[in-house]
């Protein structure tokens, strides 16, 4: 096994067991464990991976920890004066919309009940409580535009983006932005109803299909204007990151860029890719952002389905069974 997939594995075993509370003591063995399989002998290496786990355990400990006083802060911070909200698309009365609550000290995500029009990116600030009895508190918003707060460029540009989708589109815009933007809170409830059906509904979620279909585009685009393969697969990486930081930087995308990015930097360099290592850094790149990441079913199911494709792929070539 690679020596980065196995600290990528020791470090994401941290972070999970971290993350779901179940104490140092857990962390440590499920850490050894991993090392035990790996068939670790090297006492160096060993004592290394150990506390590389320890220290996922502590950072999603302390995230969990942050994430607790920072939902209190805000409940009470609200009860007393008013709070700082960012919507991150634009919204009518009526609708629900993700979003960010902010203090000086941290940022919560919120889910906005807008009571009148926003503008996504914008900063309001809202007197009304949240609710924070659930993962991301509710916050019914119809409050007033903050000038003086900090707001999101990359929120705005998203917002940007939708509203050109919006004007161009017209009554497909709700599916255009789901597919392009990530903004899915227009979608009606029977497209997801008919996508369900076809088993197609997973692509109304940004992901490796929507990042792997703009990086062709973009290395393609680069190729017909000249660019040698290496300089297109770097200006490509480029608008890909700039891509998915627009979106939101959701975990699949992410998580497809660093794999696109790992795998361009290898061939510009003429060396040998290796999967597993691609994948390893794929997923752990999102847990630096989120250490509850490993937590996600669908983080889980992503990981686990490309690990089940590479591996099934090896053994059916060491069989001898590729192309039968």
């Amino acid at each position: 096994m690679p020596l980065v997939v196995l600290a990528v594995i020791v470090s994401l075993t941290g972070h999970a067991v971290g993350a779901a509370a179940s104490g140092w003591a857990l962390a440590l063995a499920a850490c050894a464990g991993a090392c035990a399989l790996a068939r670790v002998r090297a006492l160096g290496l060993l004592v290394a991976l150990l506390v590389l786990g320890l220290a996922g355990a502590g950072r999603a400990s302390a995230a969990r920890w942050r994430d607790a006083a920072c939902t209190t802060a805000m409940l009470e911070r609200a009860r007393t004066d008013s709070l700082i909200v960012v919507p991150d698309v634009d919204a009518a009365a009526g609708d629900r919309v993700p979003g960010r609550a902010r203090l000086p000290w941290c940022a919560l995500a919120v889910g906005i009940r807008a009571r009148g029009a926003l503008v996504g990116g914008t900063a309001y600030r809202v007197a009304l409580a949240p609710r924070m009895g659930t993962r991301r508190p509710i916050v019914e918003l119809r409050g007033t535009p903050a000038p003086d707060a900090r707001t999101s460029v990359l929120a705005r540009w998203r917002a940007a983006a939708a509203r050109r989708i919006s004007a161009r589109f017209g009554p497909d815009a709700p599916l255009v932005n789901a597919l392009v933007v990530a903004d899915v809170h227009e979608l009606d409830d029977a497209i997801r109803t008919r996508w369900a059906r076809a088993g197609i509904v997973h692509a109304l979620s940004v992901s490796g299909l929507h990042v792997g279909i703009v990086a062709g585009v973009l290395a393609l685009v680069a190729q017909a204007a000249g660019a040698a393969p290496g300089r297109a697969a770097a200006l490509s990486f480029v608008g890909v990151g700039a891509y998915v930081l627009v979106i939101g930087a959701c975990a699949p995308a992410v998580r497809s860029a660093v794999m696109f990015g790992a795998v361009a930097a290898a061939r510009a360099r003429q060396r040998p890719v290796s999967p597993w290592a691609a994948l390893a850094l794929g997923a752990w790149i999102p847990v630096l952002v989120d250490p509850a990441v490993p937590l996600d079913l669908g983080w889980q199911l992503s990981v686990g389905g490309i690990a089940a494709l590479e591996g099934a792929g090896r053994l059916c070539r060491t069989l001898g069974l590729e192309g039968s």
